[in-house]
């Protein structure tokens, strides 16, 4: 008879100590994942820890630093050219001819330009030295057909321009934007040069 109820107490008390490690099992076994559209309505959309948009758009929010500094030209004013003086440089004659002839002339227009005045926006934004003269020349060449009968002389004359340049200061930033800073500078350029021209008579 003790060994009956002996036997009944040992079975109730291993009964009883399984129930807990049942129902953590059970609880285990009721654990799914949670589908896409399961989750959308459960957060209503919203990311429940940081999303990966919230760390671009703070990336993207990060204020841009200025990296440098630029000239550029924001106004010219070109007055009239004036001729100084001309010379004769060279002649053709067909005054005696009996045929049609062609003449050709090359010569160098002697192209300079200085900046008589300016400050640092100036000399930095044209790479420049104030006062300092600068060659430009290039070759031109004047040509044309000469009747019987005509002779053609070559002109030189002796050109002068004077120009009024703006340049403004603009600081340029790390994403590639720029924009004013408010400093200018305006300097006076002087360019000079030869022009050429062919006048034909008799």
């Amino acid at each position: 008879m003790k060994r009956i109820i002996l036997t009944l107490f040992s079975t109730a008390l291993i009964a009883l100590l399984g129930l807990p490690a049942a129902a953590a099992t059970g609880k285990q076994a009721s654990l799914s994942l949670v589908s896409a559209e399961e989750l959308a309505i459960v957060t209503g959309g919203r990311c429940v820890s940081k999303c990966d948009d919230e760390e671009d758009e703070e990336e993207e929010e990060d204020d841009a630093y200025v990296v440098g500094y630029e000239w550029l030209q924001t106004k010219q004013v070109d007055y009239a050219a004036e001729q100084r003086s001309y010379s004769i440089v060279a002649e053709r004659s067909n005054v005696y001819g009996t045929s049609r002839v062609n003449y050709s002339f090359s010569f160098n227009d002697n192209c300079r330009y200085q900046w008589t005045s300016g400050g640092v926006g100036i000399s930095t934004g044209f790479n420049v030295s104030i006062g300092r003269s600068y060659y430009c020349g290039q070759t031109v060449n004047v040509s044309g057909t000469l009747n019987p009968g005509y002779r053609v002389k070559i002109y030189r004359g002796e050109m002068r321009q004077v120009q009024k340049v703006t340049v403004s200061q603009y600081a340029v930033y790390s994403d590639g934007s720029s924009e004013r800073t408010g400093k200018s500078d305006t300097g006076r350029r002087v360019n000079t040069w030869y022009r050429y021209s062919d006048v034909v008579a008799r």
